[in-house]
């Protein structure tokens, strides 16, 4: 199995337990491999986002990429500054108009912990980003929170580089 590039983007399917109603609720959401890892960001980070707070009460999920399905714990990230600085500049980076601003904040990253080796979540699923094929608006966070300031989050940054083919 074919390792991903650290900062390789997917979106699969996370499926929850509802805190009240105790039913599954299933989300799309933008998951990253970094160092062997999988972190999940939320886009909306001053805003309680139920799969978070579902998360919070049983952290025990369901997540499905490509042909892959597999059960995960989740956690929410709360000290590990380092990985979810790298994880925010990619996803301000690489984030289209249809997607919101990202502030980093204390329940904006998720850690799953699948019972599936990370890697197989990637074998077949669509890679939505590639540090390989996307470069980033900046090296720091604070230059790409300036690069995104400046009103250039509506566009991808243009590559020097031809595209590689996977």
């Amino acid at each position: 199995m074919e390792t991903p590039l650290n900062g390789t983007e997917i979106q699969p399917l996370v499926t929850t337990v509802g805190r009240r109603t105790g039913k599954p609720h299933t989300v799309q959401i933008r998951v990253y491999y970094w160092h062997g890892r999988l972190i999940a960001t939320t886009p909306y980070p001053r805003i309680k986002r139920d799969w978070i707070q579902n998360v919070m009460a049983d952290p025990g999920v369901s997540i499905e990429s490509g042909s892959v399905k597999t059960r995960a714990r989740a956690e929410v990230i709360t000290r590990d500054p380092e990985t979810t600085e790298q994880i925010a500049i990619r996803r301000i980076s690489w984030r289209g108009a249809h997607c919101p601003l990202l502030v980093p904040e204390g329940t904006s990253f998720v850690e799953f912990f699948p019972e599936e080796a990370p890697e197989a979540l990637f074998r077949d699923a669509l890679i939505t980003h590639s540090p390989e094929l996307d470069p980033l608006a900046a090296p720091t966070l604070s230059g790409v929170i300036e690069w995104q300031n400046e009103g250039n989050w509506h566009r991808r940054q243009p590559t020097t580089e031809q595209p590689t083919s996977r």
